[in-house]
């Protein structure tokens, strides 16, 4: 019996193993194929063009777009040209080879040109009839109004893609529809609907559509960047640029890289990346990604105290936005200008700046940038001697952060992702009852084969060896429930620990303005605030780490017991550090929970790495996860 168990595992594996292979191939086989470029030639393709019947001078422009130049830009030229006299004169134009155009130019480079054929797909009388050219056309204005910012506009041409997708079951457009969606909420600082709109989109993406995915994931990282929350959006860029590989990255998932570089102090790794951009960018003529890139530098050299360096980017990225009225990105820079002249200690030349920022605000009513500017105003102001200014600013700066990139709307979402968590871990436990029922329906037909020629003795080692298996199985499905309700138990008292720390920052507030104002009145109204003072000093902490402790320990006894083995003079403290991690709580999370500061787990972290003497490329989280 056992012989026959083990051959039918051994086949099985066999097959496995020669079908991922034969996977593994295919793949290294598409990955080592080169594109082979062509130069563009523009009066060789001139002439063509003209020979060409009106009928067929379209189908030419797709074969045109889907030919890859090494003179890309010289392409890009000569394509706007013949999409502008097209819209002038669309003379047999039929609406399955617009829908072809759009959409060959919707998955090109050709920006200018696509932006070009869309308003005309949408906005002419010749081309009203077209309907199922206006989902592509919408996604496409969608796409290059969310580049600008421009929410209006953004939102205009998403109710023209929502629409379009009711009939149209093409599955990128409604990728574009969801994705686009949570882009608009995240220019609102609609954080939470931002992010269920991105996992949606992830949902419904193919695994293998991976530019797709990779797409999705940049976009989570921004999103998770404009919260300032940087381990998130590190954990999703590298997610994105993982799944493509870094040389096939999109320039906009190196500079979302290169900004959270810059952000926590990798400043040479960031300015090689955006170097390796902005040459990208030049080489495809993409002025409107050059003038990011020219900003993202003069932020970067304002990190170096470079700052006349700083300035000529800054005037740079101006140029290029003026030239293509990109008016966000003037916003911008008027901002990161501030932050020099405040760093040379230029406070008036700042606050000219920012003032001049703050009415081009209002145009785009960003909270991200808002929110930066009110804090600039604030220590600008404060800076010169003017408190009540500053006072009024840094109220505002309070404002929009707590509503929007505070505590609370992260334990939001860190809730909503322990839901979805839950779903899937039910998905899972549902597969593991399947796989079981399926083993056992196995076993259950090997033992009947196996009763014919080994009877009786074939029969009882079959039934020991079921048994000993469904119970191993059991244990181990038990021991995985165990392990799963264990991290959504300690999740859940995450969020309500983050909820409390919001709620004791808010009490804190009040305390010092209170304060301020019983300073401010006579001694004899005092004792008419002591009350109140008292129930703002009041606080009901719930003990996290105890309850944390004790569920731990009744799951994972080996872990404690393996590590002490290894790093016998570990203290109590790191080895709750070490717990901690095993359920992948981020650094700033065991930080709050544990009332320290980042820079001491890091520390604690260093400490951890020596005493269980990890060599550098072994990642520390990793290695407490197969302990």
């Amino acid at each position: 019996m056992k012989y026959y168990s083990f051959l039918s595992h051994i086949l099985v594996g066999i097959f496995s193993i020669l079908l991922i292979a034969c996977q593994e191939q295919h793949a290294s086989d598409l990955s080592t194929t080169k594109i082979s470029r062509q130069d563009f030639n523009n009066k060789t393709t001139e002439t063509y063009f003209r020979k060409q019947p009106t009928t067929k001078r379209y189908k030419f422009l797709v074969d045109v777009i889907k030919t890859p130049y090494k003179n890309q830009v010289e392409a890009e030229k000569w394509l706007i040209l013949k999409v502008e006299e097209l819209c002038k004169q669309p003379n047999g134009l039929d609406e399955q080879t617009a829908r072809l155009l759009n959409d060959e130019l919707y998955h090109s480079e050709y920006y200018t040109a696509a932006e070009k054929m869309a308003n005309f797909l949408l906005h002419s009388s010749y081309a009203k009839t077209f309907k199922s050219t206006r989902g592509i056309a919408g996604a496409i204005l969608a796409s290059h109004y969310n580049f600008l910012k421009e929410k209006d506009s953004l939102s205009k041409y998403l109710k023209i893609l929502e629409q379009a997708i009711e009939t149209d079951t093409t599955q990128w457009l409604k990728l574009s529809y969801f994705s686009n969606k949570a882009n608009l909420a995240d220019l609102n600082g609609q954080y939470f609907k931002a992010a269920v709109n991105y996992h949606h989109a992830i949902e419904i993406a193919s695994r293998q559509d991976k530019k797709n995915l990779s797409t999705l994931y940049q976009n989570l990282a921004t999103m998770y960047l404009n919260m300032d929350y940087l381990e998130k959006a590190s954990e999703f860029i590298n997610k994105a640029i993982n799944l493509v590989g870094i040389e096939n990255s999109t320039i906009d998932q190196l500079n979302t890289a290169g900004i959270i570089l810059k952000k926590t102090g990798d400043l040479e790794k960031a300015e090689n990346i955006y170097n390796r951009v902005l040459l990208k960018a030049k080489e495809k003529n993409l002025r409107g990604i050059m003038a990011q890139t020219f900003s993202n530098l003069g932020n970067l050299k304002t990190k170096q105290l470079n700052f006349q360096e700083a300035l000529n980017f800054y005037d740079a990225s101006d140029a290029i936005c003026v030239e293509l009225n990109i008016g966000f990105g003037l916003l911008i820079n008027q901002i990161n200008r501030s932050e020099v002249y405040f760093s040379q200690k230029k406070y008036d030349l700042a606050i000219a700046q920012l003032l001049a920022a703050e009415v081009k605000a209002a145009e785009f009513d960003n909270t991200k940038i808002n929110t930066e500017l009110y804090e600039c105003l604030s220590k600008s102001y404060k800076a010169l001697g003017k408190q009540a200014l500053s006072d009024k600013y840094f109220r505002k700066y309070v404002e929009n952060k707590q509503s929007f990139t505070g505590d609370l709307p992260r334990s939001v979402i860190i809730e909503w992702e322990l839901s979805k968590e839950r779903e899937q871990n039910l998905i899972k436990n549902n597969q593991y009852e399947l796989l079981l029922q399926k083993g056992r329906a196995m076993q259950y037909l090997i033992a009947f084969i196996s009763s014919l020629f080994l009877l009786i003795l074939s029969v009882v080692f079959f039934y020991r060896n079921k048994k000993n298996a469904i119970y191993n199985e059991r244990l181990k499905l038990e021991k995985q429930k165990i392990s799963y309700d264990l991290e959504l138990k300690s999740k859940a008292l995450l969020i309500d620990s983050l909820k409390n720390a919001s709620i004791q920052n808010t009490k804190d507030w009040m305390k010092q303005e209170l304060q301020q104002i019983i300073n401010d009145l006579p001694e004899s109204h005092h004792s008419k605030f002591t009350d109140l003072k008292r129930k703002l000093n009041t606080q009901n902490s719930k003990s996290f780490i105890d309850e944390f402790e004790t569920r731990f320990t009744s799951v994972y006894e080996e872990f404690f017991t393996n590590i002490k083995k290894i790093a016998p003079d570990l203290t109590p403290t790191e080895i709750r550090l070490c717990a901690l991690m095993r359920l992948n709580i981020s650094t700033k999370e065991i930080a709050t929970l544990t009332n320290r500061t980042v820079g001491t787990i890091d520390n604690a972290r260093s400490n951890i790495r020596k005493k269980l003497k990890l060599e550098d490329h072994i990642n520390l989280q990793q290695f407490l996860l197969e302990l």
